[in-house]
């Protein structure tokens, strides 16, 4: 699962690592060397372990502080990167094709990223995973890699929007994955105005989303 990120490749091997608990934190050397002191040798204070390196090390939060990254662990708004995952919700987005089609489709596609991410903050939620089936947009997002250029300038004001979040990542999709917000996107009228639903949703997209859920548990349990 992890290979199949959308991470850069120097991150893949330190994600499995972490994975698979066998960074080279004294923690785990002790395992080994039963006799191996297991202090941080940064603060000195506390067993080195996984989560202390990364995250809870005074050294690490100044680091995770300085960032513009923030998963809600170091304001005490979770307990462990557990919690912080499992209270994320999913924010998918699709374009569809309206007038003549001048617009560049990767500009078309981050703009409905940044419009569903500030509609997403407006709703209150503040922990997301942002999905998309565009996977050059997802790369540059996940490398926080910008272009001067519209579309770099809208992929800006996106990563300007992170901050915001407690947790946000940027898991790509194939179009398979992606039918609901392709749905919605084809059930809009063709026109320039904005249409949400916080209620009543049209059935259409609701049993799409059902699916959606049932192939991915039956997926998960296999």
């Amino acid at each position: 699962m992890i290979w199949s990120l959308c991470l850069p490749p120097c991150i893949k091997p330190f994600a499995w690592r972490i994975y698979k608990r066998i960074l080279p934190t004294n923690s785990n050397l002790a395992r080994h060397m039963p006799s191996w002191n297991m202090n941080c040798p940064i603060c000195g204070h506390h067993e080195e372990s996984d989560m202390h390196a990364l995250l809870e090390c005074p050294l690490a939060v100044q680091v995770w502080g300085g960032s513009q990254l923030n998963c809600g662990i170091l304001d005490s708004k979770f307990r462990n990167m557990e919690d912080c995952i499992a209270s994320a919700s999913m924010m998918n987005f699709d374009v569809g094709k309206i007038g003549h089609g001048f617009t560049e489709s990767l500009v078309e596609e981050a703009l409905a990223c940044l419009l569903g991410m500030r509609r997403t903050l407006e709703a209150g939620f503040d922990s997301i995973m942002v999905e998309g089936d565009c996977l050059s947009l997802i790369l540059s997002l996940g490398k926080n890699k910008v272009h001067d250029s519209f579309v770099g300038f809208t992929l800006k004001d996106i990563l300007s929007l992170v901050s915001s979040f407690d947790f946000c990542s940027w898991p790509f999709v194939k179009r398979g994955g992606n039918r609901v917000a392709h749905d919605v996107v084809h059930l809009q009228p063709y026109g320039f105005c904005l249409r949400t639903w916080e209620t009543k949703v049209p059935d259409c997209i609701v049993d799409r989303a059902f699916e959606d859920m049932y192939e991915f548990l039956n997926s998960n349990i296999e």
